[in-house]
């Protein structure tokens, strides 16, 4: 029988007392850890580099969706002016009525601006007439890898074309006449004509 004052006996003597980790023990489950974190880091980047390439290309259709929805309102009333007004012009401003603008559209930025502007933000440059993105990550870059900075320019360009009508041969805006043409910085020399 046991008493306060009785020593409390060792059972199991014969076993080795625990000690903790081994330092080989410790070394494999870092380098596990590692293994791990470098794998789950490339499949991170792999899915942010696709969202902002697909976020691009999600408000470049909006662009093309408003610029169609312009363009067939000024064929459909025979205002080839409308059309040729828009060289030139803010290609967001296509997107009035049919959708807010993305919340990384910073706006209208002079020249000292537009060269400070974070990347992963659309802007307008005042001075160069061009809608621009700045690519955060240039693995998005598909396509555009000759951008020097990560900056890829949609501007509105008109080329008026005869079309003929079958009935008073009268000149009006073929429905190619108006499109968006990506620039690569710095944004004076048409890459390819897309977007039509």
């Amino acid at each position: 029988m046991l008493t306060a004052n009785s020593p409390i006996p060792r059972q199991n003597r014969g076993l080795r007392q625990q000690r903790g980790f081994s330092m080989l023990e410790l070394v494999v489950a870092g380098l596990l850890i590692v293994i791990l974190a470098t794998a789950t880091y490339r499949q991170y980047m792999n899915i942010v580099v696709d969202a902002e390439h697909a976020a691009f290309d999600g408000v470049s259709g909006w662009l093309q969706a408003g610029l169609n929805m312009r363009l067939s309102s000024a064929v459909a009333g025979r205002q080839p002016g409308l059309l040729t007004d828009l060289e030139g012009a803010n290609p967001m401003r296509l997107l009035e009525g049919v959708m807010v603008p993305p919340s990384n559209y910073l706006g209208e930025l002079d020249a000292q601006a537009a060269q400070q502007a974070e990347p992963g933000n659309w802007y307008f440059d005042l001075q160069q007439r061009v809608l621009v993105y700045r690519f955060r990550y240039r693995e998005a870059m598909e396509g555009f890898e000759r951008a020097a900075d990560q900056r890829v320019g949609l501007r509105l360009k008109f080329a008026k074309r005869s079309a003929d009508n079958g009935t008073d041969h009268e000149t009006m805006v073929s429905p190619s006449g108006l499109s968006l043409v990506i620039d690569v910085t710095p944004y004076n020399r048409p890459v390819a004509e897309v977007l039509k």
